[in-house]
């Protein structure tokens, strides 16, 4: 018999506390809580909308690790980079190595089934100089 009263003693206490923990945790957002409100807080860089898909352009200048500007005036985001946004370590690093490769050159883009996301930037993968855009990044950066 006293067995079974601290097992319900357990209970009593286990069960309130993981609900508490269980609200605390809802309450406290996630992890990438930050993440997603700068994410939301960009501003839209271009109202153009994705209309002509290039297959070769210029690019005009560089925005940060992983977008840039096109000689048409699209904006294009990259597949598979994902660089680290505006105030977040090596930021800058990013956009130094984006610019080395890329400013001012003509790149291949190559598309997948999502053409643009809901900033209307093009989603493109970049193809430098023959080679795929994300493979250049990380040799820049072993180099």
């Amino acid at each position: 018999m006293k067995q079974k009263q601290k097992a319900d003693t357990h209970k009593l206490v286990l069960v309130p506390a993981a609900l508490l923990v269980a609200l605390l945790s809802f309450l406290g957002g996630t992890q990438y809580e930050r993440q997603v409100k700068d994410i939301l807080e960009q501003p839209n860089i271009s109202t153009t909308t994705v209309r002509n898909l290039p297959i070769r352009e210029k690019v005009k200048r560089v925005i940060d690790g992983d977008t840039i500007e096109l000689a048409n005036g699209q904006i294009a985001r990259y597949v598979g980079v994902n660089a680290p946004n505006n105030g977040e370590p090596l930021e800058e690093e990013a956009t130094e190595a984006n610019t080395k490769l890329v400013s001012g050159k003509t790149i291949t883009l190559e598309y997948d089934a999502y053409t643009s996301d809901r900033f209307e930037r093009v989603l493109a993968y970049p193809m430098v100089n023959g080679k795929n855009y994300p493979q250049s990044m990380a040799i820049y950066h072993i180099e």
